[in-house]
């Protein structure tokens, strides 16, 4: 009996052990060598994809809209590959995001459009076209294009969307005036042939709905024209793609030049006619609306029929609070280099199964210079310097250094090279006699941390001078 509750204890402890195995495998993750590297070639792919890309109104090339997506995701990733002291979870995050826009980039080609020969076709015939289509929100879109009335066929694209590129900064812009709305893109590059009228149904609204289109230059709304509501259904015109807003948000009545608090003189009217315009100006408080001039955006889209009741735009500010930008931070920067070529000169003293990892010249990161901020140690550079390029680095918590103390760099440990050999640290050619958690850098330093095999003395330490 007490031979088979051995067996079972036994049984029962091997099977914990095997658990705890188990979740340390799944739980443990590798990080690839060099973050940098990979992000690297996940930018050529994407580059190449939009190198081949096809801007245009036809079946399976782009809009611009759509191109922006990962345009942008290239960008970003960019600038994390370029900056020195870009944290590893920075790179997995911007490496997943660039990832995701390549997957979801052949999904993003044209599949509503029009071809010339079709809409020639139409024209000929004397018909209007029309598309329905459901979008994100189920929200069903309809188009009607007057083809009788084009004078120059060309391709159309009657693709739209409700997740667009500029969607959320529209919407930043409606936030910051406390006002609701749905944001619209329709995916047709530039101007349409013709005027087209369009209809949604399924908008939770019983309220009049004013219609804007967003200016990303300028970050603004600016009004074309009130829309019509009937049977459920609101309907305006547009004659152009782009972002297109509608919300409750009525123009205010013309104003003379300077007589709204905040204005600056006369503005002029954009060429629709349509000058008023909102602009979150990348704040939570409201801020200007404004008239815009042609030169700068390119013109509004009118409605075919407008109320005769509805504003046409005019010279009106709505004043509201601009932030005070922020002073700039003033930029640290300090050069920071590992290197461990003593133990070139001590080979025979190094643990075989270490070699690998000393480089043919002993530098394992040259010089470099990277930025941080005020009040970062030395420790806190090198952490997170080692971690954006991959080298690895293990430490400590050491009361004795009153915080971390560095065991190992890119594999190389202490006593590796002989009884005397560890890393130590410099800064502008003095050996701080204190752990490096404790040593803020200061703007311009220039930090070496360096292998010695001999307590220091091979590396300079001061501490030997008078000892």
């Amino acid at each position: 009996m007490e031979s088979r509750r051995k067996k079972i204890r036994a049984i029962i402890l091997s099977v914990i052990a095997l658990a705890a195995i188990a979740t340390a495998v799944f739980t443990l993750q590798i990080d690839p060598a060099d973050y940098r590297a990979e992000i690297k070639k996940s930018i050529a792919t994407a580059q190449q994809l939009l190198d081949g890309a096809v801007t245009g109104n036809e079946n399976g090339q782009y809009s611009e809209d759509q191109l922006l997506w990962l345009q942008t995701a290239v960008e970003t990733a960019q600038k994390v590959v370029d900056n020195d002291v870009t944290e590893i979870e920075d790179f997995r995050e911007q490496s997943q995001k660039l990832n995701e826009e390549i997957k979801a980039f052949d999904g993003r080609k044209n599949t509503e459009c029009l071809s010339e020969e079709e809409l020639v076709a139409c024209q000929q015939d004397g018909k209007t076209y029309t598309r329905e289509l459901t979008l994100e929100d189920h929200t069903k879109l309809a188009w009607s294009l007057d083809c009788a009335s084009i004078s120059t066929p060309m391709p159309v694209n009657f693709g739209a969307t409700v997740q667009g590129f500029y969607q959320e900064k529209a919407e930043a812009v409606l936030a910051a005036h406390g006002i609701s709305g749905k944001v619209l893109t329709l995916l047709h590059n530039g101007a349409l042939p013709g005027r087209a009228d369009i209809e949604l149904t399924g908008l939770s609204t019983e309220a009049p709905l004013y219609l804007y289109e967003y200016r990303p230059a300028s970050d603004a709304l600016v009004y074309v024209s009130e829309t019509k509501a009937q049977d459920g259904a609101v309907r305006f015109s547009v004659a152009s793609g782009g972002t297109w807003v509608l919300c409750g948000k009525a123009p205010q009545a013309e104003e003379e030049p300077g007589e709204a608090d905040g204005a600056g003189g006369e503005q002029e009217k954009s060429s629709s006619g349509a000058g008023s315009e909102v602009s979150s100006a990348e704040s939570t408080a409201a801020s200007s609306v404004s008239a815009e001039s042609p030169e700068k955006e390119k013109p509004a889209s009118s409605s075919a029929s407008p109320d005769k009741n509805a504003s046409s735009g005019g010279n009106y500010t709505i004043p509201g609070n601009t932030p005070t930008p922020e002073p700039e931070e003033k930029k640290l920067s300090c050069t920071i280099e590992i290197r461990c070529d003593t133990i070139l000169n001590n080979w025979k003293d190094l643990a075989p199964e270490k070699a690998p990892y000393v480089p043919a010249n002993g530098i394992i990161l040259q010089e470099t210079t990277v930025e941080f901020t005020e009040g970062e140690t030395a420790f806190e550079v090198l952490k997170r310097v080692t971690r954006s390029r991959g080298i690895q680095m293990e430490f400590r918590n050491d009361p004795t250094y009153s915080g971390a103390y560095i065991e190992g760099i890119n594999h190389l440990y202490e006593f590796d090279c002989g009884s005397g050999s560890g890393w130590m640290y410099k800064v502008n050619g003095w050996f701080p006699n204190y752990g490096c958690g404790n040593y803020k850098m200061q703007d311009g330093d220039k930090m070496v941390w360096c292998y010695t095999c001999n307590v220091g003395k091979d590396v300079g330490d001061q501490y030997w001078d008078t000892h």
